[in-house]
């Protein structure tokens, strides 16, 4: 994740074109939506982690749904 962050920092400042206050400005909120993004990704997963159910659950009936998906394209393509 860390190499997708300093890529979009990259572009932006290819495409400021010297304007320094545009590259820092997006700089800082590209940073912060990725950290927000990450942050939200690891406490979900902490909530599974430590048991909390109403987690759990959702992730694995996300889960089941998209296996359930690839089985019956499977079964079809055979």
């Amino acid at each position: 994740m860390v190499a997708v962050n300093g890529l979009l920092i990259l572009s932006i400042f290819e495409s400021s074109d010297g304007n320094v206050l545009g590259y820092v400005g997006s700089s800082i909120i590209v940073t912060f939506v990725i950290f927000l993004l990450n942050t939200l990704n690891i406490y979900s997963d902490l909530r599974i982690k430590y048991g909390k159910r109403n987690s759990t659950i959702t992730k694995i009936e996300k889960h089941e749904k998209v296996y359930d998906k690839f089985l019956e394209e499977n079964k079809k393509s055979k």
